[in-house]
């Protein structure tokens, strides 16, 4: 399957998170969790309708912590733009 094509012209009112990562050595210690906190305020305080995410499939950890805060799995897509194949997920949160 292709990646989807989107649109995310200012009009959407789409927010979409990129870059979501810590290093290995900062996990466990809840900095995911308020990182996510204050992105998602500053979606609401911006008025989005939607917020997207991206990641890659198999990042358990993220996924737990995505679906906790709102969000779904709303697709699965395989795409190479890391050089190499692999599936990446989209997660959206609606306000």
């Amino acid at each position: 399957m292709q990646r989807p094509k989107t649109s995310l012209l200012p009009s959407d009112n789409i927010a979409h998170l990129r870059w979501f990562i810590l290093s290995k050595r900062l996990r466990g210690k809840g900095l995911g969790n308020r990182l996510l906190a204050k992105a998602l305020a500053h979606c609401e305080i911006q008025g989005f309708d939607e917020i997207h995410l991206c990641p890659l499939k198999g990042l358990v950890a993220a996924r737990v912590l995505y679906e906790r805060n709102g969000f779904s799995l709303v697709d699965e897509y395989e795409g190479d733009q890391w050089g190499r194949s692999v599936t990446e997920q989209k997660f959206v949160r609606k306000s």
